[in-house]
């Protein structure tokens, strides 16, 4: 089976290295960013099924991280995470798009089973797309085979020749 590849954003250096390191032994392909730039680089040239994204960073919140992230990789499942959250915080991450919100420190075993709900549902949104998108070349290519056109013959006659794949 493949490794659930996952982003991890925040900008406290030992926080992440520390999940980095706890994903990697559990199994998971984690990579460590330490600020929504880099994060943003690393979305660019990689596909990744979740991101955990800290709240409140130096650079920028964690829900504008999201939503940049989320340009890049539409489908990717992001996991807001903080030390300092308070309800309303959770709230508004869900209400943005976040899969889940959870406080810091993290339990490890919440991570992992949040993680492999998020990545489920990422590979579910997966299938759908790629159903919906079989169902749609499947028309196009029958409405090709389908489709004729008239050809000016000799003397204003016409005749039907179908349209060459």
């Amino acid at each position: 089976m493949q490794k659930t590849h996952v982003l991890l954003v925040d900008d406290e250096k030992e926080f992440v290295d520390s999940m980095k390191e706890r994903l990697d032994l559990a199994g998971y392909s984690a990579t460590a960013c330490y600020d929504a730039e880099q994060a943003l680089k690393e979305v660019q040239s990689k596909e990744y099924d979740v991101a955990m994204i800290d709240l409140i960073m130096v650079d920028t919140d964690g829900i504008t991280a999201m939503h940049r992230l989320k340009l890049f990789r539409p489908l990717m499942e992001c996991i807001v995470m903080s030390g300092q959250g308070t309800l309303r915080m959770a709230v508004e991450a869900m209400k943005q798009g976040a899969f889940e919100f959870l406080e810091k420190p993290c339990d490890h075993k919440l991570v992992t089973q949040t993680i492999d709900e998020a990545c489920a549902r990422k590979h579910e949104q997966d299938k759908r797309i790629r159903r919906a998108a079989s169902k749609v070349f499947s028309k196009l290519e029958q409405a090709m085979v389908d489709v004729t056109f008239a050809e000016a013959g000799q003397f204003g006659s016409t005749k039907e020749v179908p349209l060459k794949k």
